[in-house]
């Protein structure tokens, strides 16, 4: 009996520490990439509205980036190919891949299916965020944020 109530106990204890090794704080560079890849989705849904092909590249060209990292920093941590960060992940960059060839149609000609096409990608770009989020970032009692 004492046998199985420690090995409960011990198996909990382990259950517990898992939990906790399992949430990061994220790192400086981790940080540097959310804070623009939110700076860059606000430019983009400006640039979208006032059709500005321009602004639209200089975002996609900051984006493609951070998607690479964000895929690689998710790797490194053993997430597997139906894991909700690497599906978002693929989702992300083929939206932004969506937006570049928006971008391309808008530097031809003012074109209002190339505007309705980047409405639609980045709309996808920020559930992928939001799916991403729900199974991967916690919140801290000080407001902060943590990777689970």
């Amino acid at each position: 009996m004492r046998i199985r109530c420690f090995s409960l106990i011990a198996v909990m204890l382990a259950l517990s520490v898992a939990t906790l090794s399992s949430n990061e704080q994220p790192s400086d560079e981790y940080k540097k990439a959310m804070t623009t890849l939110e700076q860059s989705t606000h430019a983009l849904e400006k640039s979208i509205q006032e059709a500005d092909h321009k602004l639209m590249n200089e975002q996609i060209f900051l984006l493609r980036p951070i998607i690479e990292f964000l895929q690689q920093f998710w790797r490194e941590r053993g997430v597997g190919e139906t894991d909700d960060a690497i599906v978002a992940i693929k989702a992300a960059a083929k939206s932004i891949s969506e937006l570049s060839v928006s971008a391309h149609l808008l530097s031809i000609s003012p074109n209002p299916v190339a505007v309705d096409g980047a409405k639609v990608a980045l709309g996808t770009l920020k559930n992928t965020c939001h799916t991403c989020h729900k199974s991967h970032r916690g919140t801290q009692e000080d407001g902060s944020f943590i990777i689970k």
